[in-house]
């Protein structure tokens, strides 16, 4: 290639160094959206510190496209909310939008109706339940009490259930006992 190899090289080399921000603000999530489309053409390596933001991004603006009333709307709000944490994505527009949506949903979710035990639930998946609800409305952006509350809710019913199974356990040996 020649001259024009290392036109190329200075090329891509420049393109690299324009990766390496500091990005760290909404207004330049639009413009690392943009580079990164370009990287492959260029032949360009994409720091990882912003690899993650086109994804993350695209996530939020699609939890935004979902119906708001509907209940399949909740998991996909969470994933968006999860994913632009994990990569460090700088707090956008689309991102309060989504946690706010998400905190309405969690809200519903932590209502004393969806947190009772239902007919026929084994316990353990009961609990299960109640810590993945305060797990995604810590992720959502409920309030640390209304999370606490659930976890506690969950500690105290894993007590009573303990404490019943002792019970049948001490009404079992006294039954044997007396055989």
């Amino acid at each position: 290639l020649g001259a024009n190899g290392d036109a190329v090289k200075e090329a891509t080399a420049a393109f690299e160094a324009a990766l390496q921000g500091p990005f760290d603000s909404a207004s330049d999530v639009a413009f690392v959206e943009s580079a990164i489309g370009d990287a492959d053409r260029a032949h360009a390596r994409v720091p990882g510190a912003i690899a993650g933001w086109p994804r993350a991004a695209k996530l939020l603006r699609a939890a935004l496209a979902t119906p708001s009333d509907s209940a399949s709307a909740y998991p996909q709000l969470l994933e968006a909310l999860r994913a632009a944490e994990s990569v460090g994505l700088p707090r956008l527009p689309e991102t309060e939008e989504v946690e706010a949506r998400a905190q309405q949903f969690a809200t519903t979710g932590l209502s004393a109706a969806s947190l009772a035990r239902r007919p026929n639930e084994h316990f353990p998946a009961f609990v299960e339940r109640l810590l993945a609800a305060a797990g995604e409305a810590e992720v959502a952006g409920a309030s640390a009490a209304e999370v606490e509350a659930v976890r506690l809710q969950a500690r105290q019913s894993a007590g009573t259930e303990l404490s019943a199974l002792a019970s049948d356990l001490s009404d079992v040996k006294a039954e044997i006992g007396r055989a």
